[in-house]
């Protein structure tokens, strides 16, 4: 893609010399002059509202949300716990988990 070069108070610089020199996006600037249809000087401008930019404001005080348990089809159980269920059942050092043996004790006898 060629350079494309924007003038602006009689300045003439690339988008990505205006990025640098203003802190916007590049893509944040083509993105106003071409999908939004605003102005050069609109576009160089107005601040970046960086709640929208990537990954966002982080939020002070607030704890990150915890991923919801998923459940597997099959059983009632938690996805994890059937995971180790079956991980358990099929092979731990290559012997089979027995009824009233924990996986525990399997791996600590070897």
């Amino acid at each position: 893609m060629p350079t494309r070069f924007l003038t602006h108070n009689g300045l003439t610089l690339s988008i990505g010399e205006w990025g640098a020199r203003l802190r916007l996006d590049v893509g944040m600037i083509r993105t106003r002059l071409d999908r939004l249809g605003w102005a050069v000087a609109r576009a160089l401008t107005t601040p970046a509202d960086w709640r929208f930019c990537k990954g966002g404001r982080p939020r002070k005080g607030v704890p990150r949300p915890v991923p919801q348990l998923r459940q597997h089809k099959a059983t009632t159980r938690a996805f994890i716990r059937w995971a180790v269920t079956i991980t358990a059942a099929t092979s731990v050092s290559g012997t089979p988990l027995r009824p009233g043996r924990s996986a525990a004790g399997l791996l600590r006898s070897g």
